[in-house]
């Protein structure tokens, strides 16, 4: 997509992924690995507090010079429609509704397009020079160029609507003890790439971890749905939400 992913941090969720978290980082030349609680379970956590959401998409190849703002309103009008539908159907009210619209856009001839997300189309009067800055700007933004003089074909359209629901569940992750700073349990032998054999490594109850706790591996960190593994020479600190985040160290 255009992205430099060694400017972003890795976010480890699922069971295995705060096992191997940090090598791939260190492979990928990512900056920081965060570590969520409940890192196993994140899937389920994010359905039960996440708004009500709805998208549907629908292709339609036509010419951006062919369109105007009546043609766009009119390819969008049937899409909302039947989106705001299904979120009426799961109890979200119609003022509670934020819609958002994308054109996945080409130029004439390639075989792949770019997604931009456009101004609403039912709002103002013109909508037509919007979207064209808006595929400019984001095939700009993917591929660090753009053919102004060339033709744009409009293939994808897509409306996405969320609404919050009155009265949803406040999800708490329940544990099995209190932030105290008494984390440390035991001692654990392990093997670390490529052959390190460390006979003490530090085995931390990771609900007892509290804010700026520092952690120096070899160490592992438990918690009911998953481990958090980190190698010789790695360091975690615990941010203020509880989250273990590791700033990579490269040789």
């Amino acid at each position: 997509m255009g992205l430099d992913y060694r400017r972003f941090p890795l976010v480890a969720t699922g069971g295995s992924a705060p096992i191997h978290a940090v090598n791939i980082a260190r492979k990928m030349r990512a900056p920081k690995v965060v570590f969520p609680l409940g890192a196993g379970i994140m899937s389920a956590f994010g359905l039960l507090v996440s708004p009500l959401g709805h998208e549907i998409l629908r292709s339609h190849l036509r010419r951006l010079a062919d369109l105007d703002t009546a043609a766009v309103r009119a390819t969008f009008a049937p899409l909302e429609k039947e989106a705001r539908a299904f979120l009426s159907d799961a109890g979200a009210t119609a003022e509670s509704v934020r819609a958002q619209y994308f054109l996945g856009m080409r130029y004439f001839g390639q075989g792949h397009e770019v997604t931009a997300e456009i101004p609403d189309p039912f709002a103002g009067t013109e909508i037509m020079p919007a979207i064209e800055a808006a595929f400019d700007d984001r095939y700009r933004e993917v591929h660090g160029i753009s053919f102004v003089e060339q033709p744009i074909e409009c293939v994808d359209w897509k409306v996405e609507l969320s609404a919050a629901v009155r009265g949803a569940a406040r999800v708490r992750f329940a544990t099995s003890g209190a932030p105290d700073g008494n984390a440390l349990k035991g001692q654990r032998a392990a093997c670390f790439p490529p052959g390190q054999w460390h006979p003490k490594c530090a085995v931390y109850d990771r609900y007892r971890l509290v804010p700026d706790m520092e952690i120096e591996g070899p160490a592992f960190i438990e918690e009911r749905e998953s481990t958090v593994v980190l190698g010789p020479g790695d360091g975690a600190v615990v941010d203020a939400f509880g989250n273990l985040v590791v700033d990579i160290r490269f040789e």
